[in-house]
């Protein structure tokens, strides 16, 4: 009797790790699933070798346009179809169609005029940079920032004065990165701090809340910081934020919704690391060791109200409390250049769009599928 009660209960205690085993499959199948189906559905959206990208709802249609900076290619607009098709494409005149020589590596978009119409600022590397200011015909050459052929990088665009119109910062290599403030009508004069020079990229935020935009700029693997002081006058920070190897893209943007901006770092020898803000400005690592990237973009990827990162071909996802989970990866060819989210088809997600060395394939868009999860 007692063997018979051994059998049965071992015969139960299989089956119940089989059902256990079973379950624990099913899961990771399904979770590996729901990994490579964040992004899907590649999309070839032009070749060269593109730098960087602008959003907008140029035509006014309710979808999102690109503006392409483009090293082979004069600055194109490319128009959305609302289901993130890109067949109706549009060159603006340049002089560097006359020179044979675009090097295209910046672009940004806003209302440089205050006539409500987008205007576009187009950066190139060694020669000088490009406003276009929207007119009834289309889009007319206006300042030029009077650059002198700088090796201009990257634009960020926000009203560092409050004086109600868009101002500029343009990082350039081995040269002075420049502050330009605008005259309101798309005239702009720089500015005469010194803001360090062979910045990657910066960005604009208000980091101690204090009501004025401060910059933070990426120099050669560090961040540095500038409060805004007003009457266009900026401290330089003294702390110390990022690492003394390597360079990368840097942003602000709340992580953690304690509403204030934290600083994400991309790092191509040291990897990815989050700056947490006290509120005050001041600056912790909290984490670091992320995946090793130049480049990198942030977004709620998989909508569930936190900010995900991407970094390199590496998907973060944010689970709240400064945790992040790697979600697998994407695959790409060639070296990477780029990386930039928005929703360009309309279904309420963020869509992936990379550039890379390859110039047959420069710029590849991959539609998210999140709502279809």
């Amino acid at each position: 009797m007692k063997n018979l009660f051994r059998v049965k209960t071992y015969r139960h205690y299989i089956l119940l790790k089989s059902v256990i085993v079973i379950c624990l499959m099913f899961f990771q199948t399904n979770l590996i699933k729901a990994q490579q189906q964040i992004f899907n559905h590649k999309q070839l959206i032009t070749d060269g070798r593109v730098w960087d990208i602008a959003f907008e709802d140029l035509d006014k249609d309710g979808s999102i346009d690109l503006v392409i900076a483009n090293w082979f290619k004069p600055p194109t607009i490319y128009y959305n179809d609302s289901n993130g098709g890109f067949n109706n494409v549009k060159s603006l005149h340049s002089v560097a169609a006359e020179e044979g020589v675009y090097v295209g590596h910046g672009v940004g978009i806003n209302d440089f005029n205050n006539d409500d119409k987008p205007d576009i600022l187009y950066v190139r590397n060694g020669r000088n940079n490009q406003v276009y200011l929207r007119d009834k015909d289309g889009y007319m050459q206006g300042d030029t920032l009077n650059t002198n052929n700088s090796n201009g990088l990257y634009v960020s665009l926000g009203d560092v004065d409050n004086d109600n119109d868009i101002d500029l910062f343009i990082t350039n290599y081995k040269q002075p990165n420049i502050l330009w403030t605008n005259d309101g009508k798309g005239n702009f004069t720089k500015n005469d701090s010194d803001f360090g020079s062979s910045g990657y990229n910066a960005d604009f935020g208000d980091i101690n809340n204090d009501g004025n935009l401060d910059v933070i700029c990426s120099i050669n693997g560090k961040v540095i910081v500038w409060f805004n002081k007003g009457n266009n006058n900026y401290e330089r920070s003294t702390q110390s934020i990022g690492y003394s190897e390597g360079f990368g893209r840097v942003r602000l943007v709340d992580i953690d919704n304690d509403k204030d901006l934290d600083i994400i770092l991309a790092n191509r020898s040291a990897g990815g690391s989050i700056w947490l803000n006290d509120g005050n400005g001041t600056f912790s690592e909290g984490i670091k060791n992320l995946t090793k990237s130049s480049t990198m973009t942030v977004g709620d990827i998989d909508l569930n109200g936190q900010i995900d990162i991407i970094f390199e071909n590496s998907i973060w996802l944010n689970n709240g409390n400064n945790q992040f989970t790697k979600n697998g990866e994407f695959e790409i060819e060639g070296r990477l250049f780029g990386l930039w989210l928005n929703d360009i088809d309309n279904d309420g997600d963020l869509d992936l769009f990379y550039s890379t060395s390859i110039e047959e394939k420069s710029l590849i868009l991959i539609k998210n599928s999140t709502r279809g999860l």
